[in-house]
């Protein structure tokens, strides 16, 4: 067991009794470390409820260790004609965020 897996260990076990003595709530550690919907989920609900600096950090801190990083929705980015299709693909604002340099650099011309 590594260094990063020890502290991830001790984060988690201060969380739930942080939680327990705090928030009268349990959390399920197996499905905290296996499940990072529930981990996302159980999280924000604490951090949502959270009125101690120290649990907010022991919060936060998992959150980076146990949800994956999902880019936000404003940076999802389509490319016309990709092959990725989304509800968002006929949206004009979401086409503006890639240039097209059918005229040139300064898009000069008609089309």
């Amino acid at each position: 067991m590594d260094a990063e897996q020890l502290e991830k260990i001790r984060l988690m076990a201060r969380l739930k009794l942080q939680v327990k003595r705090v928030m009268k709530k349990s959390v399920d550690l197996q499905a905290l470390a296996t499940n990072p919907d529930y981990a996302e989920r159980v999280l924000a609900d604490i951090e949502e409820h959270c009125v101690d600096e120290d649990m907010l950090v022991t919060v936060l801190t998992l959150r980076e260790m146990l949800v994956p990083k999902r880019p936000p929705r404003s940076a999802r980015v389509l490319i016309p004609g990709a092959g990725a299709t989304t509800a968002d693909e006929d949206d004009p604002r979401q086409h503006k965020l890639i240039r097209d340099y059918r005229y040139g650099a300064r898009g000069g011309g008609a089309p």
